[in-house]
């Protein structure tokens, strides 16, 4: 054989290989529909169009809360939102742009995430929670979009009663 010819056959290989990927790549992105869809994708560092790094800060009673590296990240498998060693850096990627919320994170960490409990603090245990984006306070954090380098805290604190005597 010719070196034309194998480097012909090569770049024909190539470029059916390519565009295979690619009809893949649109075949999954279109089945991508709901908040859920997404939340179950795993993706690859490369070939994603979506990469964001918003930041996620807990503090409980004033005192920063360790959020663990791997979140979002199993055996064969890293989710669309992760966490790695870069805290409080949260990772978000994904083959097409998507408003994340707040809400997806802990979806993804699998803890509790409500009006009355945040991890394994709760109302009823007398804590309270108070939420920020960029410093200014949020009264509706289910729905707060996780962005690129905005800065979301969460505030958990023992509520205080004072002896009225």
């Amino acid at each position: 054989m010719s070196w034309n010819f194998k480097i012909l056959f090569f770049v024909t290989v190539l470029v059916i290989v390519i565009a295979g990927l690619k009809l893949w790549q649109l075949k999954t992105m279109s089945k991508l529909q709901t908040r859920e869809d997404f939340l179950r994708l795993c993706v690859e560092h490369t070939g994603v169009s979506y990469h964001i790094h918003p930041q996620i800060k807990i503090f409980v009673d004033e005192k920063p809360f360790m959020i663990p590296s791997g979140i979002g990240i199993e055996p064969g498998c890293m989710r669309v939102i992760h966490t790695h060693d870069d805290l409080p850096k949260v990772h978000i990627e994904s083959p097409r742009p998507f408003d994340f919320t707040l809400e997806d994170f802990f979806v993804i960490w699998n803890k509790p995430f409500q009006e009355d409990r945040i991890l394994d603090y709760s109302f009823e245990d007398g804590y309270v929670f108070r939420f920020f984006e960029d410093g200014k306070e949020v009264y509706d954090p289910q729905n707060i979009v996780l962005k690129d380098n905005a800065v979301v805290e969460i505030k958990i604190t023992r509520k205080v009663y004072k002896n009225l005597d």
